[in-house]
């Protein structure tokens, strides 16, 4: 099996593992309080396999955008009476709280499980730079830095006349002369190389850069410490990257869904395989972070309902909370739709797959 097939194979297993393991977050919360289960989905849509599991219907859908679980209340024809107490809706509120809250949790959990493997048995990826000077660390196929000649492993000299010192200052030279010829001078080997290059529309040339620098795998001394200490910093780096996102500090074109998602672990995949267990974690705390936003639709917003019904010590009206609730899904629906549709007409363009590196042998610190 060739090795792009094969890794983006493990890709698509990761993601539905991790939808899989949101979904069993909030059904087992409910098992474990004795909530009846109406049905258990992974998808959306017609159903292309299920089967009846006791109480509980298990189900395979068309559209892999996600999963749910459906109670008792999602049956309006069944015609439960008000004070029913299998009715999720009838539970107190911490009890309903832990419910909806239980997705996220497992996702948290799954990431800390997945850094915990790593670090017990490879460790994780620490930086050692043996030049601090720039260099062009990946060129994008296709892009104006490929079409220009660049070469990964340049070193930058000047651009438009100004020596290159800062990285920053580099980015923001680019983003100024976009559609621009702009001249710049690269040190190859024991040369020194002019490029013109013409930054798009949107200031970038489709490098990476920084200094030069080798990538060792080391283990933590307390694999249960490094391990959460690589939780919380993943999940640190998932809060910034949304409030990135929020604010237009990051472009909607590089944001990608679930075919994005695949595409970026077969990637890594193929890449360096130890990052697997990296991706994994910090795609299950992505999905954390997403669900607990407080919107409608996604566990946040049933927290943020559950959170006002505690503190005034009644419930939003059902005629607000469900209208809300119902636009919210399909809002959010829609908007997988147009991310799916992005991932397969614009997909975000990676780097060539640069040569393997060596297997270094854990180093224990």
């Amino acid at each position: 099996m060739p090795e792009k097939t094969l890794f983006t194979l493990i890709a698509i297993g990761i993601v539905g593992l991790l939808i899989l393991i949101h979904e069993s977050g909030h059904f087992l919360m409910a098992k474990a309080l004795r909530v009846p289960v109406k049905e258990f989905a992974l998808g959306f849509g017609k159903a292309l396999w299920k089967r009846q599991w006791g109480e509980t219907t298990l189900r395979l859908n068309m559209l892999p955008l996600g999963g749910y679980c459906a109670f008792l209340d999602d049956d309006k024809e069944a015609g439960y009476a008000e004070d029913d107490p299998r009715l999720l809706r009838n539970r107190a509120v911490w009890q309903r709280f832990l419910v909806v809250s239980g997705g996220v949790l497992f996702n948290f959990l799954a990431a800390y499980l997945a850094l915990l493997i790593a670090a017990f048995t490879i460790g994780f990826a620490e930086v050692k730079v043996q030049d601090e000077r720039l260099h062009v660390t990946q060129v994008i196929t296709g892009q104006p830095a490929q079409v220009a000649g660049f070469k990964t492993g340049d070193r930058l000299v000047s651009i438009d006349g100004q020596p290159v010192t800062d990285g920053d200052a580099f980015i923001k030279t680019i983003k100024s002369r976009a559609n621009q010829l702009t001249p710049m001078i690269v040190a190859r080997g024991d040369q020194t190389v002019p490029l013109v290059v013409t930054p798009s529309a949107a200031g970038k040339i489709g490098v990476g850069i920084g200094p030069i620098a080798d990538r060792v795998y080391v283990k933590p001394a307390n694999p249960i410490v490094g391990a959460w200490t690589q939780t919380a910093d993943l999940t640190a780096k998932s809060v910034q990257g949304l409030g990135q996102l929020v604010t237009g500090q990051v472009s909607l074109n590089e944001v990608g869904g679930p075919v994005e998602i695949v595409r970026a672990g077969s990637f890594v995949g193929q890449n360096d395989a130890r990052n697997l267990l990296s991706f994994t974690a910090l795609i299950s705390l992505g999905l954390a972070v997403m669900n607990v936003l407080p919107l409608p639709a996604l566990d946040g917003g049933h927290m943020v309902f559950l959170l006002i019904e505690g503190i005034f010590r009644r419930p939003v009206p059902r005629k607000i909370e469900e209208p809300l609730m119902q636009t919210g899904l399909i809002l959010l629906l829609g908007l997988m739709s147009l991310l799916l549709i992005k991932d397969i007409v614009n997909p975000i363009k990676y780097p060539e797959m640069p040569p393997k590196p060596a297997v270094e042998a854990p180093l224990n610190k």
